[in-house]
C-alpha cells in the first residue's frame, strides 16, 4: 500500500525539530516513496544549519521555520515535475573549484568539472564560457553514465519557476551539450524507460 507524502510544512517542522516523536518516524516512513520529499528535507536541512550559524543567539524552532519557509518555499512547488515519474536526485561527489582537478580535465581549465552521483548513475559535467563569448554565457557538456539503461533527453530548468529554459538529446555514448547563461538551474534527465529520471537540483552555472 503506497504511503502519503510529506508536505512541505512538514518537513520545515521535521528539520527544525516541532515534530512530535510518532510524527517524526511516519515522515520518515513516507520519505521511503518519495526521492523529492527527501532531496527537499535534505535543502530545508542545510538552511536551517545556514540560519543557526549566522544567529548571534540560539534561534527558536518557530523562528527558523519561518525563515526555512520563506526561503524554499518557492523551489518546492516549482519542483512538483519531479512527481511526474520516479526520479533519482544525484548529488554532487566531485567540484573542481574545491577539489584538485582529475587529470583529464586539467586542460580544459578554467572550465569548471562538476560530478554528481546516486545509486543508478553518474552525471559528469564540464561547464565554462566559450571562446569569443560574452560574459555571461556558458557551455555545459555532459555525459549521463547510467548501467542498467541509456538517458534519452536532457532539459534545463530554471530552480526558480521550474520553467524549461534548453533541451537537447543525448547521444548513444550518454554526452550532451546546452548552451546556458550563468544563473541556478535544475538539471533533468529522461531515462529510456521513459518512466525514470534522473536529475540535478540547484546546478549553480557561473
Amino acid at each position: 500500500m503506497a504511503r502519503g507524502r510529506p508536505t512541505f510544512e512538514q518537513l520545515v517542522a521535521h528539520a527544525v525539530g516541532e515534530l512530535s516523536p510518532a510524527d517524526a518516524a511516519r515522515v520518515e516512513s513516507e520519505l521511503e516513496d518519495s526521492p523529492r520529499a527527501r532531496a527537499e528535507l535534505e535543502r530545508i536541512g542545510e538552511v536551517v544549519a545556514a540560519l543557526r550559524g549566522k544567529a548571534s543567539e540560539a534561534p527558536t524552532a518557530e523562528a527558523l521555520r519561518r525563515a526555512a519557509v520563506g526561503v524554499l518555499r518557492a523551489q518546492f512547488e516549482v519542483r512538483a515535475w519531479l512527481d511526474d515519474k520516479r526520479s533519482w536526485i544525484a548529488r554532487l561527489a566531485h567540484d573542481s573549484r574545491s577539489l584538485a582537478v582529475p587529470a583529464g580535465f586539467r586542460g580544459a581549465q578554467p572550465s569548471r568539472h562538476l560530478a554528481y552521483a546516486c545509486d543508478i548513475g553518474r552525471v559528469d559535467l564540464q561547464v565554462g564560457r566559450p571562446a569569443d563569448a560574452s560574459e555571461a554565457e556558458r557551455r555545459i557538456r555532459g555525459r549521463v553514465t547510467a548501467p542498467s539503461t541509456r538517458p534519452t533527453d536532457v532539459a534545463l530548468r530554471l530552480s526558480d519557476s521550474g520553467a524549461v529554459v534548453l533541451a537537447d538529446e543525448c547521444d548513444a555514448h550518454g554526452r550532451f551539450k546546452l548552451d546556458a547563461t550563468t544563473g541556478v538551474f535544475d538539471l533533468v534527465i529522461d531515462l529510456a524507460d521513459r518512466a525514470t529520471r534522473l536529475a540535478v537540483l540547484g546546478l549553480d552555472v557561473r
